[in-house]
């Protein structure tokens, strides 16, 4: 089992991987997914790695399958990412789902009014879609998403992994 200092670093290390230039990926060492979002893992491995999570709510269960209903969703509060929450959900049998960042509730969202205001680890994918609706191109393969927005100075591709803002690109 890894360590919570190794889990936040193999997170830094895939989302520079995921969303950074061919050039950079080039010249980056290769970031292993970490075990903990391996499908058939157990929510209480995710707590010897983690520790007590800081809240546990019944998760909102709005377009989520018959399999997933009923979980609860953990927050976690990691070093690196004092703004946001390390979401984890517990489904009804036991099995780790749905990791993600969300803002913290002690921190505020901050304003989003053109393209400046978008960097790294500033926004999670919830935050953009409110503020800017919804992406005119996307894709998805977990932990990666990488959509195309439009703000007022033009189109920008914007790089999430587990939901949090990596980078921006003018397109």
């Amino acid at each position: 089992m890894i360590s919570r200092i190794n889990f936040e670093k193999q997170i830094g290390a895939l989302m520079s991987q995921l969303c950074s230039s061919p050039d950079e990926r080039a010249s980056s060492v290769s970031a292993e997914t970490p075990a903990l979002f391996e499908i058939n893992t157990r929510y209480d491995d995710v707590v010897r790695v983690l520790g007590p999570p800081i809240l546990s709510i019944q998760h909102d269960e709005s377009g989520v399958p018959e399999s997933l209903r009923g979980s609860i969703e953990h927050r976690f509060r990691l070093e690196l990412w004092q703004d946001f929450d390390f979401v984890v959900c517990e489904s009804r049998f036991g099995y780790a789902w749905g990791h993600r960042f969300a803002r913290s509730s002690n921190s505020p969202t901050p304003p989003i009014g053109d393209a400046a205001d978008l960097h790294r680890w500033s926004h999670t994918l919830e935050e953009v879609a409110k503020t800017l609706g919804p992406a005119k191109a996307a894709e998805e393969w977990f932990p990666w998403y990488s959509a195309t927005f439009e703000l007022s100075a033009g189109r920008f591709q914007l790089c999430f992994v587990l939901e949090l803002l990596q980078s921006i690109v003018r397109v």
